[in-house]
């Protein structure tokens, strides 16, 4: 579809793997290519993402949400039909993750039967009923309060908020190669969806 990118392992199903799926949306005026380090370090732990090409709505707009759920919905359904993807994907393992737009209709998806956890990159003001653990990241030169109301409304779930003395803009550069997003999401990711305690340390 032209409407997403996947990023995805090089050898799919090695070993009997199942990869667990994620549902990426961007921030506004972003496309897959600014997530790349991000996504494709993903891919290299076996994750499969599909990344809404881009998202227009404004926070907490019904289309943003639809445009993840869509493109989750097609990705779990690829499991059962025949090609590259059948039998080889975790499709009670889903992850919902975004940045700004993305990040606000993560925690809206969260509730989706599919989704073992979100991941919030700087997200605005909204409300959600998870199914698993959320991981809110957020700037202290931010919209903090945003977030805190947020996290007020995941009360089904635990969920922790954290925040690093940047503002909304600079999470573009924390999502790239030596960033410091990438290795807390990553462990967090694996913690809860494979049970690898091996990095503990880093998950939040």
């Amino acid at each position: 579809d032209s409407n997403y990118t996947i990023f995805r392992p090089t050898t799919l199903g090695e070993n009997g793997f199942v990869h667990p799926i994620i549902t990426f949306g961007p921030g506004i005026l972003t496309s897959p290519s600014f997530y790349t380090d991000l996504l494709g370090h993903f891919a290299s732990h076996g994750f499969v993402t599909i990344c809404v090409n881009s998202l227009w709505g404004g926070p907490g707009a019904a289309d943003n949400v639809n445009a993840m759920k869509t493109g989750l919905d097609w990705m779990i359904m690829q499991n059962s039909q025949a090609g590259m993807y059948q039998g080889k994907l975790a499709v009670d393992k889903a992850v919902a993750m975004g940045y700004s737009l993305g990040a606000t209709a993560s925690v809206q998806l969260s509730s989706h039967k599919a989704i073992a956890t979100t991941v919030v990159i700087h997200g605005h003001s909204t409300m959600g009923d998870p199914h698993g653990p959320v991981l809110m990241i957020t700037g202290t030169s931010d919209v903090i309060d945003d977030m805190r109301r947020t996290l007020g409304t995941l009360t089904e779930a635990p969920a922790v908020l954290v925040a690093l003395p940047i503002g909304h803009l600079d999470v573009l550069t924390e999502v790239s190669s030596g960033g410091r997003y990438i290795p807390t999401i990553t462990a967090w990711l694996r913690y809860w969806l494979n049970g690898d305690q091996g990095d503990r340390r880093s998950v939040v």
